[in-house]
């Protein structure tokens, strides 16, 4: 299956966690069609990170943000373009440069994935986001975007500090509210979007969703106290909430573990209650600094209460509820399990 004969999906930022992941869900999805009317295509500055992917079946091509004839090389055939935003200081200007690229080459079809909260934020991240947001709309007639919550999978980011300290630490209240999704939430809207019900590809977005800016949130609205009250019943154990401030948060964060939870077997495959699979692998590597930089603004967002609601945009789309926080915790559990648990009374 070349793109020579080929419908493209091109996925952006594949060096990096969520564009990394969505493409290796969409690539394990794709096993189940063995007729499948597109190739997904995986682009990066640094391809040396996407060896998986190429296993998979991606075709995984370099751009480079200085050089425009990469990134058309790239877009050749492209129908979609699923865009996934750097974690880069000057990511505002390559969305730019490349949102301009897809206009040039003709691409039909774009998603933008961005922020719950680039509409009406005032932290940097988020306004970048909205930055980014406005000129994937004004480039492609034919867009949407999908602003999402805080996503399940970052409390990856915050497991060390459970299991040495029994502490979840974060920079917001214990009573400050969000509603975390689940990445698989989020994969199954693009897959609603981009692909029809037999799991090929639309040649052009239905106009339901043109335009649209969907705001993908989990089904409920939790406290940080409720958080580590999931965690305990799931993990047997005492863990506390601890508000730290940002400096710290971001300390913490530079000195996580990743690489500890790499290939774990229990990532891809396994399932909740509900028999939907736990399709989304845990990051491979600390968030860089940008990407720290983006999580504390989330963070921020959160605890300044604006982050307290509940949407049924993923149901609109997906036509099922999202799924609930607790069945990641349930997934996940040995992650989360402190080394020394002191256990609930």
């Amino acid at each position: 299956m070349t793109s020579q004969n080929k419908n493209v999906i091109c996925i952006t930022s594949c060096d990096h966690y969520l564009g990394n992941a969505i493409t290796h869900v969409l690539l394990n999805q794709d096993k189940k069609q063995s007729k499948r009317n597109y190739v997904v295509r995986a682009l990066a500055r640094d391809t040396s990170k996407l060896d998986d992917l190429k296993k998979c079946g991606a075709e995984v091509c370099q751009i480079d943000y200085k050089k425009q004839d990469t990134i058309e090389r790239a877009l050749n055939g492209a129908v979609w373009v699923l865009m996934v935003p750097e974690s880069d200081n000057d990511r505002v200007n390559y969305a730019n440069i490349f949102a301009d690229t897809c206009r040039k080459v003709g691409v039909g079809n774009i998603i933008f994935l961005s922020l719950l909260g680039a509409d009406n934020a005032e932290q940097k991240s988020l306004r970048d986001y909205r930055e980014m947001e406005r000129k994937a709309e004004g480039v492609i007639e034919r867009h949407c975007i999908l602003r999402s919550a805080f996503a399940v999978q970052y409390f990856h980011y915050f497991s060390d500090c459970i299991i040495k300290k029994n502490k979840l630490e974060m920079p917001i209240r214990s009573d400050s509210r969000m509603s975390p999704i689940h990445l698989n939430d989020v994969f199954c809207a693009i897959h609603y979007i981009v692909l029809d019900k037999n799991g090929q590809l639309q040649r052009e977005m239905d106009r339901n969703h043109q335009k649209k800016h969907y705001t993908l949130t989990g089904p409920e609205a939790i406290s940080a106290n409720t958080l580590v009250d999931m965690m305990n019943i799931i993990t047997e154990s005492k863990v506390e909430f601890e508000e730290i401030k940002r400096k710290q948060c971001e300390e913490n964060l530079r000195a996580c573990e990743q690489k500890k939870v790499v290939d774990e077997p229990t990532s891809l495959g396994s399932k909740h209650e509900e028999d939907r699979d736990d399709l989304f692998p845990p990051p491979k590597h600390c968030p860089n600094d940008i990407e720290i930089e983006t999580i504390c603004d989330v963070l921020d967002y959160i605890k300044c209460g604006k982050a307290n609601y509940v949407s049924e945009d993923v149901q609109k789309i997906t036509d099922r509820e999202p799924i609930p926080v607790i069945w990641f915790f349930k997934n996940h559990r040995d992650e989360f399990r402190p080394k020394s648990p002191s256990k609930l009374v």
